[in-house]
């Protein structure tokens, strides 16, 4: 099923292939090319896979230089994890399948045909791949599984074993290439199979490192750092400690307070007081048709007042009544009060936006500067929101109370001074009644001007409200996002610096840490109380942010949609305490900078050359190949036996005592094996890589397992199905075995009608023995008389030897 997969989009793989080779080869300026292959052989993708993915990129690559797979075999000393769905049925039966087909490939026993479908000229037929008989499907594989030739156990589950195998690639890949003995070479495989028909250009290795993880204590460092300007961007919340988290009830519990007063400060500022918000005065000062405000535009009646007296003393109300209506109606603002209100609706979506952007402009730098934290800007929006929402039902009832002052007490007022007027004597005071008509008109074009503005005040405000809101919105998306990587930085400062997660010979780990992670807990939390440090970390984290928004007018709108969605955000936090970090490691009292790692051994082990050497053993077990033998195949049944070697990286170090010549000494003594020393260009750790270079399968315990499996794939009553499941072609009997042929039981009774045949032509005889003796026995009737030491026929079957057994047979 998995090679079915493959094929559906092999058109993309070539596609994928060929591009990056052809970067490869253009960035590098070398032709040639080395794959590393790294599958598992145990779900079915990869064991369906890798013979084709091996034979494409042989016959579509021109310039090869080496084909390496690192294969991972299903686990054999320990059950796969239970919360794998693939640890029944086919799992095992996969790996071992897999191997077979693989050895066939290596010994040019098989040829798989094509999944591209290309198809040879002559015959029409589906063409094979891999007939050059001269060249090698791969040039070595690796085979490793969980349970090292020492017995450790690596987890899979967590991914412990793969770091094990990434450490490997990149020490075979990379550090040796950093090393001053440059001629280490981990692929020698066997080029000569066995018989043949089994491979030997199998390998596998092990890897184990003794390290004094600054690496680790950075990261801590740096995580601690991390989350310290993330609580400071989230509560602003300083104390003995650091910035801590503070409960979200009890911020912002005196803004309510602040922003209920109409007379605030900001709300000027931000153009939502009153007199912005009814238009009173401009919104958007552009210094152009300045507006006089509705108090003194009703002035402007005074000067109708002079305009009416021109007139003849019996026209004076009727010509101001006519000034002030005409005025209302056509020229207040240039247009009249109705027409300039109804222009101005149009331009409160802007309005609303451009006080936003006010408000939104001063929380900003009140962030910016370390004044407010997100948590507290999204409780003052919050509390603004609520009293805006509470300012506009006030906002209705004074338009109403406007509208019931013209309609209850300024109209009749009005219509009782014009009584009086129509009725004056000769004795009547016009000059008086003229004046109090002047201040009745006064407050019925303020009172009809106000009643407008309130009801635009209104609509004005629930648009700011809405702004807001969007605004709110943005602010939970930017504190979620922090709340989010607050978690997850609590993860990552847990899993390191921590004695619980720390490695210990049982448990089969393969990295042995050389430090004490108490010191680093407890110099890290007494400088995150450094108000110091602290402060000045989240500041530049704060600055940092700002200039990655790349705009002259940074705020929240633009960070959210510069940084949210992506690792922008996280990644600022990382970059500046990542750098701070460094600066305050050197301020703690022990040194975890540039510490090397001899220096740490030399501590503990200097003046204790057995404990040195035990401590040096259990390195190498760790370090063991992560395979099980078979000793039975490589001993008992001709093998040579599987001979590892190690090299160990370590850098260089100079002290009075040479304690790294001492420890090399000790490594050479300790080892049973070749091995071999490298200067390590790390100063802070110590690797051991072991190798074990060209023997067959047949050599490991795992291998053994797995065809126990296999065969009862193959022998159950489903028999066929599990053939045609199991293998890329045919049902894997015309594939080399991967065992040698054994003289074991059943051998020896396919043997027994030689042996019937062999007495009745007295080729085999019952007789005397001439060896002194006087016994009787069975015998080969040559000119020898080769004893075969028994006297019954069914002692004879049962401890026969292969050699004189094939002798009687001939």
């Amino acid at each position: 099923l998995g090679r079915l997969l493959y094929a559906w989009n092999i058109s993309r793989f070539i596609d994928n292939l060929n591009r990056h080779v052809n970067a490869l080869v253009t960035g590098s300026n070398e032709q040639n090319v080395t794959f590393h292959i790294c599958c598992g052989l145990a779900g079915g993708t990869g064991s369906g896979c890798i013979v084709d993915v091996i034979s494409q990129i042989r016959e579509n690559i021109p310039n090869i230089e080496k084909i390496i797979v690192y294969a991972k075999l299903p686990e054999t000393a320990t059950p796969p994890p239970a919360t794998w769905v693939s640890n029944i049925g086919y799992y095992k039966p996969n790996g071992y399948a897999a191997l077979l087909e693989l050895n066939a490939l290596s010994v040019k026993a098989y040829q798989p045909y094509d999944v591209q479908g290309r198809k040879e000229a002559k015959s029409g037929k589906v063409k094979r791949m891999l007939t050059d008989r001269g060249a090698e499907a791969f040039d070595t594989l690796y085979v490793y599984s969980n349970g090292n030739n020492s017995r450790r156990i690596l987890g899979v589950e967590n991914g412990q074993l793969f770091q094990v195998v990434s450490d490997f690639l990149f020490y075979k890949i990379i550090g040796r290439k950093r090393v001053t003995n440059v001629g280490i070479n981990f692929e020698n495989p066997n080029g000569n199979a066995e018989e043949n028909v089994r491979s030997c250009r199998f390998q596998s290795f092990g890897i184990s490192r003794i390290e004094y993880p600054e690496q680790e204590i950075h990261e801590y460092v740096q995580y601690n750092l991390e989350k310290q300007a993330m609580l400071q961007f989230k509560y602003n919340n300083w104390s003995d400690t650091g910035f801590i988290e503070k409960p979200e009830d009890e911020i912002g519990q005196g803004y309510a307070a602040d922003l209920r007063n109409d007379r605030n400060g900001v709300f000027p500022k931000w153009r939502i007081d009153e007199e912005h918000l009814m238009l009173s005065q401009k919104i958007v000062d552009d210094n152009r048709n300045p507006w006089l405000t509705f108090s003194e535009d009703r002035n402007k009646v005074n000067q109708y007042k002079k305009v009416a007296k021109e007139k003849p003393k019996t026209e004076w109300i009727d010509e101001l009544e006519n000034l002030c209506a005409k005025r209302y109606k056509e020229s207040y603002r240039s247009v009249g009060m109705l027409e300039f209100f109804r222009n101005q609706k149009e331009e409160i979506k802007g309005y609303a936006s451009h006080i936003r952007g006010l408000i939104e402009g001063d929380l900003f730098k009140d962030w910016g500067n370390g004044d407010k934290s997100i948590v507290e800007i999204e409780k003052f929006l919050q509390t603004l929101i609520d009293v805006n929402e509470t300012r506009i039902e006030k906002l209705g009832e004074k338009q109403l109370k406007k509208r019931e002052e013209l309609k209850e007490k300024i109209e009749p007022k009005i219509a009782e001074n014009r009584g009086k007027w129509n009725k004056r004597g000769v004795f009547t005071s016009l000059d008086k009644l003229l004046g109090t008509h002047c201040d009745l008109l006064k407050r019925k074009y303020q009172t009809l001007t106000e009643e407008e503005g309130f009801n635009y005040a209104q609509e004005l405000l629930r648009k700011i409200n809405a702004q807001l809101r969007e605004l709110h919105d943005i602010i939970i998306s930017l504190k979620t996002k922090i709340t989010a990587s607050l978690k997850e930085i609590d993860i990552a400062i847990n899993s390191r610096c921590n004695r619980d997660n720390d490695n210990k010979f049982a448990d089969g780990v393969l990295t042995v840490k050389e430090y004490n992670p108490e010191v680093i807990q407890v110099g890290t939390k007494i400088l995150m109380k450094d108000d110091i440090i602290g402060k000045e970390n989240a500041r530049k984290v704060r600055t940092k942010i700002i200039e990655e928004i790349h705009d002259d007018f940074p705020d929240f709108t633009k960070m959210a949609k510069r940084m949210l969605g992506n690792h922008l955000l996280i990644n600022v936090f990382e970059d500046v305490c990542g750098n701070i970090a460094v600066a305050v490691m050197e301020k703690m009292k022990e040194k975890h900078v540039k510490v090397n790692i001899l220096e740490k051994i030399s501590e503990k082990y200097g003046d204790n050359d057995e404990a040195l050497g035990q401590y040096i053993k259990n390195q190498l077990t760790l370090a063991d190949l992560l395979i099980q033998q078979n000793s039975r195949e490589t001993v008992a049944y001709g093998g040579a036996g599987m001979l590892p070697f190690y090299v160990i990286f370590i850098p260089q170090w100079q002290d009075v005592t040479n304690f790294r010549d001492r420890f090399i000494t000790k490594c050479k003594n300790v080892s049973q094996y070749n091995l071999q020393v490298a200067n390590n260009y790390r100063a802070n750790e110590i690797v051991v890589v072991s190798a074990a270079e060209g023997f067959p399968l047949r050599y490991l315990a795992d291998v053994e397992r797995l065809k126990r499996d296999y065969d009862a794939k193959m022998t159950d009553i489903n028999e066929n199905q599990h053939k045609l499941l199991l293998h890329t072609e045919g049902d894997g009997s015309q594939f080399p075995s991967l065992y040698m042929d054994r003289w074991d039981e059943d051998k020896k009774e396919e043997f027994s009608p030689y042996l019937v045949l062999a007495m009745a032509m007295d080729c085999v005889k019952n007789d005397f023995l001439r060896d002194g003796s006087g016994k009787r026995g069975y015998y080969i009737n040559d000119d020898k008389r080769t004893s075969l030491k028994h006297q019954t026929y069914r002692n004879v079957i049962e401890n026969i030897s292969e050699e004189e057994a094939e002798k009687i047979k001939e």
